[in-house]
């Protein structure tokens, strides 16, 4: 038959387990800081477009490989896998690029909320400072 144990018991090893779970996150955060000297992962103030257009169109992207006999032997076999899968390839460029678009309109909606943010500071400080010299 099973005992039911105190509730301050169970207490004690939820903080334990906790305690440990939140030292263990510690340890492996997913996003680091990147350094002031080291670029980020994105365009600062470019065209995210440009950035990502590139990698998107899978349909057209070039297959490398040129010189001996087994490279020409599975250069031809990636062209018959990429003429079997160009349906999926199809949408999978369509959606790569209906991406960028969302992304492009993200961060023009960021930008704005970023000026509009400025401008509420600005006011506010603007009015603390009458305030301040009402008084």
């Amino acid at each position: 038959m099973r005992t039911r144990k105190h509730e301050t018991e169970m207490c004690a090893e939820a903080e334990q387990l906790a305690r440990l779970l939140r030292s263990g996150l510690e340890l492996r955060w997913p996003l680091r800081p990147s350094p002031a000297t080291e670029p980020g992962p994105f365009p600062l103030g470019g065209s995210v477009r440009a950035f990502l257009a590139p990698y998107a169109d899978c349909l057209n992207h070039p297959l490398t490989g040129r010189g001996k006999l087994l490279p020409r032997l599975v250069r031809g076999a990636r062209y018959l896998v990429r003429a079997v899968i160009t349906p999926w390839l199809r949408v999978q460029t369509h959606f790569n690029f209906a991406s960028i678009s969302v992304l492009e309109q993200l961060e023009q909606r960021i930008r704005i909320l970023e000026d509009a943010e400025r401008t509420l500071r600005q006011r506010i400080e603007e009015r603390e400072k009458a305030l301040r010299e009402k008084t």
